[in-house]
């Protein structure tokens, strides 16, 4: 069904589906107008043309609703995979500045159980944000219970 979904979207931006519906009502208005002894099958106010135009447009809209649901998720997942890799990378740098500054010069404001803390998915953020005061012990500070926190707490702090 998403894929049926997803090619229905794409048909439906193009120009010629435009062009189509434009020369299908303009027919369709002519012919109903009795121009040239043609029988008319629906006469002006045109009820069944507005039946069939309304019912393709809640169509289509869910259709297109169901696209943007589809791509919204795939664009939540990358953004999650982006965040993993970011701290994996912060945690390298990290480790890097541990080895070029000597490990006495360098203080890393979270330890493995908070990384791996950190990286957990998103269906676990409520028991984050209940649990948002609650300590480990690895730097005295409190768990982060959004992702952007989690973020920012991460990170280096030199001392001099």
């Amino acid at each position: 069904m998403q894929v049926f979904a997803r090619t229905l979207t794409e048909k439906a931006a193009t120009t010629g589906f435009f062009i189509f519906h434009a020369v299908a009502f303009s027919i369709w208005i002519v012919w109903n107008l009795g121009i040239g002894g043609l029988p008319q099958f629906d006469p002006f106010p045109y009820g069944l043309l507005t039946m069939i135009v309304s019912l393709e447009a809640i169509f289509l809209s869910l259709f297109v609703l169901m696209t943007q649901s589809r791509e919204s998720t795939i664009a939540e997942l990358r953004e999650e995979m982006t965040l993993q890799v970011n701290l994996r990378i912060e945690e390298e740098v990290t480790k890097t500045l541990q080895l070029v500054a000597g490990r006495k010069s360098v203080k890393i404001r979270s330890c493995a159980r908070c990384f791996s803390r950190s990286t957990r998915d998103a269906s676990s953020e409520s028991s984050w944000s209940r649990s948002r005061t609650r300590f480990h012990g690895c730097a005295q500070r409190s768990i982060p219970n959004t992702t952007s926190d989690r973020v920012a707490s991460l990170g280096v702090v030199l001392r001099a």
